[in-house]
């Protein structure tokens, strides 16, 4: 082939190229609209509570090769302490599958949001889905392997003796729910605003970056930590173990170890009891 054979042929090509992509723009935009409602009806369809939003629109090369969802101003479940609330929600999905008419979530992406891990009467926040399956069989798969958190908050209430506030910078949860057993891995930047535990009330924020794995059986009630590694200016901690809820108790076989230690810094988080024990001594060291 002499050169202005292969110039022609390589011009070809690009153009036959061009015209595929914009072919394929042009068929995914008007698509959009179909796959949007078909999505959002399926999940509605999955839930046992309400789900709004303000805006919602397709998302073709932010994640590419997947594709996603934004919505704005989603807001998930009802009353004062929905599960989610404001910010946005990118449902990111597999473009494949989707492209032969199946629709696989692939993560979650929620930014700017406030979520509420609350039990009132009896019932949690997070008990949204409907415990059937949905009776569309073309209906999404819900199967979720990771979740990312971004500048968001999530306020925890058990309704007993448990609250906190926990500002999350950046978090990252690989893992899913398969046979009732969370398992995730965890990677997380965040500080705890507040917390109120028994008679302990905390005094200072208590910002860190906390790694490690969980795992939560919920026929059992068992709780799993794995290679927890929580960093902090005043605390190094490592942690591993298990807590198991009874019926009227708890029983915690956790393995924690620590280092780095600051007893100055640590004292701004201390209960007061322990500060009184602490001014007997004189500290030093890590």
């Amino acid at each position: 082939m002499n050169k202005e054979n292969f110039i022609k042929a390589l011009k070809i090509t690009v153009i036959a190229i061009l015209v595929l992509v914009i072919s394929l723009v042009v068929v995914l935009r008007w698509k959009s609209d179909l796959i949007m409602a078909r999505v959002m009806a399926s999940m509605q369809d999955q839930l046992v509570d309400s789900l709004r939003y303000t805006e919602a629109s397709m998302d073709w090369f932010s994640y590419f090769p997947s594709t996603a969802i934004h919505i704005s101003e989603l807001r998930l479940g009802s009353g004062k302490t929905p599960l989610i609330k404001g910010g946005s929600v990118d449902i990111v999905i597999r473009l494949l599958p989707l492209l032969k008419g199946q629709i696989v979530i692939n993560s979650l992406q929620v930014s700017n949001s406030t979520i509420h891990i609350v039990q009132k009467d009896g019932r949690w926040s997070y008990e949204v889905m409907k415990k059937t399956e949905p009776s569309d069989e073309e209906a999404f798969s819900t199967e979720v392997r990771k979740l990312v958190i971004d500048n968001s908050r999530v306020y925890y209430d058990d309704g007993k003796t448990l609250q906190f506030k926990l500002s999350i910078t950046s978090g990252e949860f690989k893992g899913g729910l398969e046979n009732e057993k969370l398992d995730l891995d965890i990677d997380m930047n965040s500080t705890i605003d507040s917390l109120k535990m028994d008679d302990y009330v905390q005094k200072e924020p208590f910002p860190s970056v906390l790694t490690g794995q969980y795992a939560f059986d919920m026929k059992s009630g068992l709780q799993e930590y794995s290679e927890w590694k929580i960093e902090n200016e005043a605390l190094h901690i490592d942690a591993s173990g298990t807590i198991l809820r009874e019926s009227d108790h708890e029983v915690v076989d956790m393995d924690v170890s620590w280092k780095k230690a600051n007893p100055e810094l640590l004292k701004k988080w201390l209960p007061e009891k322990m500060l009184k024990t602490l001014a007997q001594y004189n500290l030093s060291g890590e």
